[in-house]
């Protein structure tokens, strides 16, 4: 694994190990190991996607994850990894076992997986976000964010009757958040495996719409504009075929209404940054190509809470 599993920076490291290993693990009757001794940090969102990626596997195979030379480990990492829920997610037959963390000051919304988009779900993701940050202001608009985001891996990411190249779970959607006391800052994170922005957009609106959108927006067309064109296109929530680009306007909604929001949506190759209190066009809008696409969609927003 490289040094800094994180996807600000070092996207082309980490998605080099994740395609590795997805070489390997697709593999019949290929066992794989991926060595953590070599990881020194982790980020929020190189986490969630590695979490994703191993439970991907251990549920397609039907197997019991074991965990080997732990102590070989770097510890920081390793009490992180506990916190935030990795072994049990991943059901892992002799988990390490942690005093108290060095960083006390972040807890965490531990991973999370699941196939429904059903109400109890986003009740139990709201009482697990309150229970470490609190009350959370606008509370209504992120919670139908969450849900919307739920709604869309249904109805959107997965769909029928297309291929992939390494196999899926079909609409399983991952999650995860932490909230940083000092900072007061509140990070949710949502994951799915689909087929992406990029690719369910085309689908959704003719090409000469989103040519028109992407001209407006003086965008050459690639993965990061099409990401920034479905902000433009989204319908009536009432539309049922489009409901899930009513997930970008909750996001992007809620992002303005609290203090310093930073929305960032990475599918495909591309990545797509808001942040709506800046004033710099360029710092408060980026798009973003990378080379190796990410498989799927990750949703990360954040947002600094106000002091009780």
């Amino acid at each position: 694994m490289p040094p800094k599993f994180s996807l600000d920076g070092y996207h082309g490291e980490v998605m080099a190990f994740i395609t590795r290993f997805r070489e390997l693990a697709i593999r019949d009757k290929q066992w794989v190991y991926a060595d953590f001794r070599t990881l020194r940090e982790v980020g929020p969102a190189g986490a969630l996607l590695l979490a994703a990626e191993l439970d991907r596997w251990r549920r397609l195979r039907d197997f019991r994850m074991h965990v080997v030379k732990s102590k070989s480990w770097d510890q920081n990492v390793c009490r992180l990894f506990d916190e935030m829920g990795l072994f049990d997610l991943l059901d892992v037959d002799n988990p390490p076992s942690f005093g108290q963390s060095d960083e006390a000051d972040i807890k965490f919304v531990r991973f999370r997986s699941d196939n429904t988009a059903l109400g109890d779900k986003a009740k139990q993701l709201r009482s697990a976000i309150e229970s470490i940050a609190g009350p959370v202001p606008e509370a209504s608009n992120l919670y139908r964010a969450l849900t919307e985001a739920m709604s869309n891996v249904s109805n959107h990411a997965y769909p029928e009757g297309e291929s992939y190249e390494i196999p899926i779970l079909k609409k399983q959607w991952w999650m995860a958040g932490s909230y940083s006391q000092p900072d007061r800052r509140l990070t949710i994170m949502f994951y799915d495996q689909g087929v992406g922005i990029p690719v369910t957009l085309p689908r959704k609106h003719t090409r000469e719409k989103i040519n028109g959108i992407l001209d407006k927006l003086g965008l050459k067309d690639d993965d990061g504009a099409r990401i920034r064109a479905a902000m433009e296109l989204h319908r009536s929530r009432t539309d049922l075929d489009n409901r899930g680009y009513g997930l970008f306007r909750d996001i992007r909604n809620y992002t303005k209404l609290v203090d310093d929001g930073r929305m960032r949506i990475l599918s495909g190759t591309g990545e797509y940054i808001f942040r709506p209190q800046e004033t710099d066009r360029k710092q408060r809008e980026q798009i973003i190509s990378h080379p190796i696409d990410i498989g799927g969609t990750l949703i990360q927003w954040e947002v600094c809470l106000p002091e009780v």
